[in-house]
C-alpha cells in the first residue's frame, strides 16, 4: 500500500467526518446543496474534491472510476456500494447487478455515508453494509 494513498485516504475520511450529523439528506426530489444538504453520491464527490480528486456525481461513474477491491483489503478512502433501499441504478453493459447507495470506509472499519433513514450523514459499522446487498469495494485512489 503506497504511503500517498494511504495519506489521502485518511484525509479524504477526515473530511467525510466534518459532514456526520451536520449534513442534511438530500432527496431525489431536492436540489443538493453540498455541504449542507447532499445525497450519497453527491457526499462522496464532494469529500474527493477537497482533496483534489474529480468523481462523477453519480453512482455508476464512481463506480466505475474505481478498482474493485477484494474484501480484506480495503483501506481508508476506498468505497463501499450496496443496493441501497429502492434497488439501484443498472447498467447492462458493465454492471449486472443494481447500485443504489455508496459510502467511504474508515480507519475504524466504519462507513461514512448519507443515509436516508437517518436523513443526514452518519458513521456506521461496516458489517451493516455486508450482506445481500452488498455491491462490492472500490479504490478510486492510486
Amino acid at each position: 500500500m503506497s504511503i500517498a494513498r494511504t495519506s489521502t485516504g485518511l484525509l479524504a475520511v477526515q473530511t467525510a467526518r466534518a459532514f456526520v450529523a451536520r449534513a442534511r439528506y438530500c432527496f431525489l426530489e431536492e436540489e443538493c446543496r453540498p455541504p449542507e444538504l447532499v445525497n450519497c453520491f453527491v457526499f462522496i464527490s464532494c469529500v474527493f474534491h477537497a482533496h483534489g480528486i474529480a468523481l462523477p456525481q453519480d453512482l455508476l461513474g464512481q463506480l466505475y472510476a474505481g478498482k474493485p477491491i477484494p474484501f480484506g483489503e480495503h483501506a481508508p478512502g476506498d468505497l463501499i456500494f450496496t443496493q441501497g433501499r429502492w434497488g439501484g441504478y443498472r447498467d447492462e453493459n458493465r454492471a449486472c447487478f443494481p447500485v443504489g447507495h455508496v459510502g467511504i470506509i474508515t480507519e475504524h472499519h466504519t462507513v461514512i455515508h448519507a443515509s436516508w433513514r437517518a436523513r443526514r450523514v452518519v458513521e456506521d459499522p461496516l458489517e451493516k453494509f455486508l450482506g445481500p446487498k452488498f455491491r462490492g469495494i472500490y479504490r478510486v485512489l492510486e
